[in-house]
């Protein structure tokens, strides 16, 4: 381009009016717009770029907060059927929303996982993974907030919760009974009515047979 525009300003010291200098400089223009342009969108699609693997990043180190708002940054620019937009970025950031929820039921905090999960398929509501979680989470808060308020307990009921949710996820339940049973003996060791604390140890013998905590001294 630069040396085109050279080329045509010499060209006035020889021919001041020339048609075809007139319609050479037209072209040369056109050219140039078009490569500003050209620029431009090269310029635009590599920020796009960089801000999809950005929010990858951040998803994949669980921050959530950052990554939505990549993603409301990246809405602004991308159509609404992009797969980026529809696929990617959400289920990106629905997985570290998993992982939060994961990590909260193995630290007991069943409410905590189920309100991250929660958040996970507002993101992502096709995402399977995430429904499944939900529907687990869900149930394990329940079983929780059973033994630790309701009197009497439901044996029964109990026990067959717990063997159908291992048959979905062994690994992750056998870490569950543990927080279970904490909780209960918790309740068992911290309330004030002897005949109540009885009742709930031979429940608590009853559903998690031969745990330690709940041995007879």
């Amino acid at each position: 381009m630069t040396e085109a525009s050279r080329l045509l300003e010499r060209s006035r010291e020889y021919l001041p009016q020339s048609a075809e200098r007139a319609a050479e400089e037209t072209l040369l223009a056109d050219a140039r717009a078009k490569q500003e342009m050209a620029e431009k969108e090269r310029d635009h699609a590599a920020y796009l770029s960089s801000l999809e693997q950005k929010l990858l990043i951040q998803a994949q180190a669980n921050d959530v907060t950052a990554a939505r708002a990549s993603l409301g940054m990246l809405a602004e620019s991308l159509p609404a059927n992009d797969p980026f937009m529809t696929q990617n970025g959400p289920e990106a950031i629905a997985q570290a929303y998993l992982r939060m929820a994961s990590g909260a039921v193995r630290d007991g905090r069943f409410k905590d996982a189920v309100d991250l999960i929660k958040r996970g398929r507002e993101v992502a509501p096709s995402l399977q993974p995430i429904a499944h979680a939900q529907a687990r989470y869900i149930r394990y808060q329940a079983l929780d907030e059973h033994l630790t308020r309701a009197a009497p307990l439901d044996v029964r009921k109990v026990r067959g919760e717990l063997a159908e949710l291992s048959k979905q996820d062994p690994d992750e339940v056998k870490v569950v009974m543990q927080r279970l049973t904490r909780d209960l003996a918790t309740r068992i060791h911290s309330t004030a009515d002897p005949e109540l604390a009885n009742r709930l140890l031979h429940a608590a013998r009853e559903i998690f047979a031969g745990e330690p905590l709940f041995r007879a001294d």
